[in-house]
C-alpha cells in the first residue's frame, strides 16, 4: 500500500534521552530541556524529514483526502473538505466506503447540492446514510448551515478570515469565532440533534479540534498533497491534527509531556514543529498521520518493525524495548 523510499537515518545522540520520575510519568522521555536541546532537536529534526521522505502521494489511499481529490471542480473539493474531515474519525476505510456513499447521494456534486439545499430536500436524499455516531439528518442539517453561508457572505474563506486577527499566533481564535457562527445558522436543529455539536467542536472548548485543523490543512496548505484552495491563510498559523495516534507518536518522539489530547497539547506539539520549519510547520502531519492510518506503528510494539521507522532514534518506545 506504501512505498517505502531508502532513506538516510541519522546516528545516535549521546545521552539524547534522560530518565523522568514526575507524578503521571512512567517512561523515559527526550530531554528538552536540558544542555542537551539542541542536538536533540536536530537529530529529531533529520529523522522527521527522513520520515516526510519515506511517504508520497502514493501512500494517501485510504485517506479521506483521497476522496475529496476525486473531484476536480475547487467548490466542490472545498465542500467535500469539509464533509470529509468532520467525518475522518475512525476506520480509515470505512471513512472512504462512507463518504463516497454520501457523495454519490448529492446530486450535482458538493457544492451543487449544498448551494441548493434546504433541510427537507436534503434529508429525503440523504436517508439511510449514517457514519458511526451521525446520519443523512446531520448531513442534511450541516449542507443548510453551509448555504446558508454562502448564500450571504460567498465563500468559508470569507466568513473564516473575519475572526482571524492580525498578529494572530495561530487559527485558534479564527476557529473561536467560525464555530459559533456556524452553529448558530441553525441553531434550533444543532441543539436538537444530541452528537451535532461533535461535528463543530471549538478550541474554547477546549477540544483539540482535530477534524477542523484536518479541514484547515487540507484548504490552506499549498504543497501535495494538500490542495492549497485558500490563499488568505497563511500555512505558518496552521494548528496539527492531533488525534489519539497523532499524540502518541509526538508523546513517544517528545513532542509533549501532556496527557491529555487538548487545545493546548495540538499548540503546544505545533509549537515544537514550527522549530523545524516556521512557514509550514504542520507539513509533518501527513507523514505522521501515515504511521497510523497504515498501521507502521501500532500500540503492540514489533521492535523489528520499529527499527526500519525514521522516527526510531528519537522513539522512546524503541530507546526502552529495543536498545535495553
Amino acid at each position: 500500500m506504501c512505498r517505502r523510499n531508502d532513506v538516510h537515518r541519522p546516528a545516535a545522540v549521546a545521552n539524547a534521552l534522560s530518565a523522568t520520575t514526575g507524578a503521571g510519568t512512567d517512561r523515559m522521555v527526550p530531554d528538552l530541556t536540558t544542555e542537551n536541546r539542541d542536538s536533540v532537536r536536530s537529530d529529531l529534526g533529520t529523522a522527521l524529514e527522513n520520515l516526510c521522505n519515506a511517504y508520497d502521494e502514493s501512500a494517501l489511499d485510504p485517506d479521506p483526502l483521497f476522496v475529496v481529490r476525486e473531484f476536480s471542480d475547487p467548490r466542490d473539493q472545498e465542500i467535500a473538505a469539509f464533509f470529509s474531515a468532520l467525518f475522518a474519525y475512525g476506520n480509515a476505510r470505512i471513512i472512504a466506503r462512507n463518504l463516497r456513499d454520501l457523495f454519490s447521494r448529492m446530486p450535482g456534486g458538493p457544492y451543487g447540492f449544498v448551494t441548493a439545499s434546504h433541510l427537507s430536500s436534503g434529508a429525503r436524499c440523504l436517508t439511510g446514510w449514517q457514519h458511526r455516531l451521525h446520519t443523512g439528518e446531520d448531513v442534511a442539517i450541516m449542507s443548510s448551515i453551509l448555504a446558508h453561508v454562502l448564500r450571504r457572505h460567498g465563500s468559508l474563506e470569507r466568513v473564516f478570515c473575519r475572526g482571524l486577527r492580525k498578529g494572530a499566533r495561530d487559527v485558534g481564535v479564527a476557529l473561536e469565532a467560525f464555530v459559533p457562527f456556524l452553529r448558530e445558522q441553525e441553531r434550533h436543529e444543532v441543539e436538537r440533534r444530541r452528537f451535532f455539536r461533535h461535528l463543530l467542536p471549538s478550541p474554547a472548548d477546549g477540544s483539540a479540534c482535530k477534524r477542523l485543523n484536518l479541514f484547515l490543512r487540507w484548504v490552506v496548505r499549498r504543497e501535495s498533497p494538500d490542495l492549497g484552495l485558500w490563499r488568505t491563510v497563511s500555512p505558518s498559523l496552521l494548528v496539527l491534527p492531533l488525534d489519539t495516534h497523532v499524540a502518541r507518536i509526538c508523546k513517544q518522539i517528545g513532542l509533549t509531556r501532556r496527557s491529555t489530547v487538548d487545545w493546548k497539547m495540538a499548540v503546544e506539539v505545533t509549537r515544537k514543529l514550527r522549530h523545524f520549519d516556521p512557514a509550514d510547520p504542520i507539513r509533518f502531519d501527513y507523514a505522521l498521520s501515515r504511521l497510523g492510518i497504515l498501521g507502521h506503528c501500532p500500540l503492540k510494539t514489533d521492535i523489528n518493525n520499529c527499527s526500519r521507522c525514521p522516527l526510531h532514534i528519537s522513539c522512546v518506545i524503541f530507546r526502552e524495548r529495543g536498545l535495553s
